[in-house]
């Protein structure tokens, strides 16, 4: 495994490049006549803003972050499945209070052009999923994001309810998703301190918020080798072929 540490602004990308590791993605081999070559699975870091973490200090209830962009791009020559999962430390009672204001993924060809865009989906006009907005669900499916809201006295979709929820069948996973060569996720959050939370939250923090995105096959014995269980793989390998077969020019 081979590991990429971008620095996104306050928020860390740890982007897992995975591949020839396991029995059923196989090396070169030669015979008499003829050569097979193993292809490559390999996510870019292209893309994503670089930059020196920032801290961002002396958050108030009621205060929402500026954007944060991670760009999910797939340079092999492989289809990839791509498994994403948010993990934040720091102070439990913070993270009661911190939340997911706003997120958008975006389904972008190697042009940037829009690979889901079919009018039937009910996602955005551009083809987007803006699926949280203002700390709830929003867009075609809000249900499970407002369940999730719901699970908090503050209303919003805060950090310790988003951690290894299990929206997309896929714990620890909240992200997951397929792509083509040169094929891409565009994924936008924004941050909020939930405008409901008072003097107890004072002097808390910090807390940190790590994305971090694992490649691999899509195959039911590579979805559970990264931590999927073998209930929910099957169904995620259906879904993730979908996806491949909606990408084109």
């Amino acid at each position: 495994m081979k590991k990429i540490l971008i620095a996104v602004m306050a928020v860390v990308l740890c982007l897992g490049l995975m591949g020839g590791a396991f029995a059923y993605f196989s090396d070169t081999e030669t015979s008499s006549t003829n050569s097979f070559t193993a292809g490559t699975l390999e996510l870019d870091s292209a893309g994503i803003t670089s930059a020196s973490p920032i801290v961002i200090t002396c958050m108030a209830p009621g205060d929402v972050t500026g954007e944060y962009v991670i760009t999910i791009k797939n340079i092999g020559c492989i289809d990839l499945a791509w498994l994403g999962d948010w993990q934040f430390t720091g102070s439990p009672a913070l993270r009661d209070a911190l939340y997911i204001d706003y997120a958008k993924m975006e389904f972008l060809t190697s042009t940037d052009a829009d690979w889901c865009s079919d009018p039937t989906t009910g996602y955005e006009t551009d083809g987007s999923d803006l699926f949280i907005l203002d700390g709830v669900g929003h867009g075609p499916y809000p249900g499970w994001y407002n369940t999730l809201a719901g699970l908090s006295t503050l209303g919003v979709v805060t950090f310790n309810n988003w951690d290894d929820n299990n929206g997309m069948g896929s714990t620890p996973y909240e992200h997951v998703g397929a792509l083509k060569t040169g094929y891409k996720y565009r994924l936008t959050v924004k941050f909020g301190f939930a405008p409901g939370a008072g003097d107890g939250y004072q002097n808390l923090g910090p807390v940190t918020a790590t994305l971090v995105v694992n490649a691999t096959q899509i195959n039911s014995a590579a979805l559970q080798a990264q931590g999927v269980s073998a209930s929910s793989a099957p169904g995620l390998v259906t879904w993730m072929l979908a996806q491949i077969a909606d990408q084109t020019e």
